[in-house]
């Protein structure tokens, strides 16, 4: 036990045997020692209860305890609880300052971020691109996510939970025009992060690489027929000079026909890949 709780419990033990003595005192004086000794037990008594009382009532309304001036044990528990109190207000001053900077980091995101609750699929909070991208109010706030992202059509994706695939490619509740990914993220056991993507730019760019790929091909495999027809009509036996340069020419004339092939065949299958599944 710590000195300075130690001398206040002897100084409350000296108070109580102080309180008694007097009482003993008074009673010799009256000729009523032991009736004024019971009264001055139930005195320390009465006033034991009302501190006990006072310190309930203060905690059970939460409010703050003021450091008492004595030195007794009562006033040193005023203290304790004081410096308790002031620790874990800190301590939650920290913590708030602390959801605060992650609110503000993730608001700050250029991705949509959603916090749904895993049971009942509610919204718990979103951040500002939430309401850019999938049209997010603030209203939305505890309600059922698939409601929120009606057109998006979520139930049975959000149904398959942990297991569910992210979706690389739908439109924006907000904005048809932008195309978003979305991907469920569980994060604890009684929330998902729900998280969208504009992918607008990324998939014009793919469209592009897309068709210029298949534009490139096309152009090229015309010309290169032309110059491999041309190739094979040179009779190399007439100009053997010539037949070592006709012959490489022949090879790098098949070497960018092949490339050409491979070049529309790439394509091909990327188209077949961007068709919506039929079944």
């Amino acid at each position: 036990m710590p000195t300075h709780i130690r001398s206040a419990w002897f100084r409350t033990l000296g108070q109580l045997l102080t309180v008694l003595a007097a009482g003993v005192l008074l009673g010799l004086l009256l000729g009523q020692v032991w009736l004024s000794l019971t009264l001055a037990a139930l005195a320390v008594v009465a006033w034991h209860y009302w501190r006990l009382r006072r310190l309930l009532v203060r905690l059970t309304a939460r409010q703050r305890i003021q450091p008492g001036k004595g030195e007794g044990v009562w006033n040193e528990l005023d203290r304790l609880l004081y410096r308790g109190q002031s620790e874990m207000r800190a301590r939650k001053r920290g913590l708030v300052d602390m959801l605060r900077a992650y609110r503000a980091a993730a608001d700050a995101l250029p991705d949509a971020v959603v916090v749904v609750d895993r049971n009942t699929q509610r919204v718990q909070w979103f951040n500002r691109a939430a309401t850019r991208l999938l049209g997010l109010q603030h209203a939305d706030l505890g309600s059922a996510v698939g409601e929120c992202l009606q057109p998006l059509g979520l139930s049975h994706w959000l149904a398959a939970g942990r297991n569910a695939e992210p979706l690389l490619d739908a439109a924006s509740p907000a904005d048809p025009e932008l195309r978003i990914n979305l991907r469920l993220i569980p994060y604890s056991d009684e929330h998902w992060l729900l998280v969208a993507r504009d992918v607008s730019k990324m998939l014009r760019l793919e469209q592009m690489r897309q068709d210029f790929v298949a534009n490139v091909s096309h152009e090229l495999r015309t010309p290169l027929t032309v110059i491999h027809g041309y190739l094979d009509m040179l009779d190399p036996a007439e100009a053997p000079e010539w037949a070592p340069i006709l012959s490489e020419m022949q090879k790098q004339s098949q070497r960018m026909t092949q490339l050409v092939e491979d070049l529309l065949t790439l394509s091909r299958l990327e188209a077949q890949d961007s068709l919506p599944d039929e079944s």
